[in-house]
């Protein structure tokens, strides 16, 4: 620290090689002083330098009165890099990790877990994605805001990993916390598309009545949306497949009286 004026990036190198090191870290005194140079090496732009030594002091001295403070400071100083140089993901995805883990009731844990599960998500890495995201369900009581940002990344990491139940789940839970009107209809848009994909499964598995069962659900969620619509219609095709022509028969009456001016049912009297 007083090298720190005339060669910073000594001083910088020194301190991360005493943190890596073996070098036993248990003076308090010392796990400030770090901090100060951390702090001086972020000031001066070099948070290059500055994040090994934020996160040497974590993982050294987690008990330090200031270690909260630097394994926060990792993290920003991580984020505010990793858009310039995408190879930090990593390092920055397991600062939020070691955060959440170290310190899982402080009240940027949950922030820094929600982040991970995003970047994740965006990085195609969708079981990690799934289980940053759930975890952070699992272990805060976070809010109607954050809740459904952890819903909706989970749901769409499990969709893209086509475990259909649990992102039917996610979605609908989601949809109960969207923030408006419009966030709500495009909740209810991905939920009914995974309803409709189990049920186009089913179909191909030649398990008829399971079919019939999720086709059904899409008009028990949304009557009015047009895959309720069209999936009264296909419950009636596959009435029809089964030799089960009254049940046909009825479905469509169903769905023309739901709908009556709705194209699709326009041919229903001839069906």
């Amino acid at each position: 620290l007083r090298n720190f004026d005339r060669a910073p990036d000594a001083a910088g190198a020194g301190a991360a090689a005493l943190v890596d090191g073996d070098v036993r870290v248990d003076d308090a005194a010392i796990g400030a002083r770090l901090f100060l140079l951390a702090e001086a090496l972020s000031a001066g732009a070099d948070t290059a330098a500055a994040v090994p030594v934020f996160r040497g002091l974590v993982q050294r001295m987690p008990a330090h009165p200031r270690a909260r403070e630097a394994g926060d400071a990792a993290v920003l100083g991580l984020m505010a890099r990793v858009e310039a140089d995408a190879s930090l993901a990593g390092q920055l995805r397991a600062a939020e990790r070691d955060f959440a883990d170290r310190f899982g009731d402080d009240s940027r844990a949950p922030d820094g877990q929600l982040h991970a599960a995003r970047s994740l998500l965006a990085r195609e890495d969708h079981e990690g994605a799934a289980l940053a995201a759930e975890n952070a369900l699992a272990r805060w009581q976070l809010d109607a805001a954050r809740a459904g940002v952890a819903r909706r990344i989970a749901a769409e990491a499990r969709l893209a990993r086509e475990e259909l139940p649990a992102a039917e789940a996610h979605f609908a839970a989601a949809r109960g916390l969207a923030r408006d009107a419009a966030e709500q209809k495009a909740l209810e848009g991905r939920l009914l598309a995974t309803i409709g994909r189990q049920a186009e499964n089913a179909e191909k598995a030649g398990e008829g009545d399971a079919a019939v069962a999720h086709l059904r659900r899409l008009a028990e969620i949304a009557p009015d949306a047009e895959p309720a619509s069209a999936g009264g219609l296909n419950v009636a095709s596959l009435y029809i497949q089964a030799g089960r022509h009254a049940e046909a028969a009825a479905q469509l009456e169903a769905s023309r009286a739901a709908q009556p001016g709705h194209p699709l049912v326009a041919d229903v009297p001839l069906r």
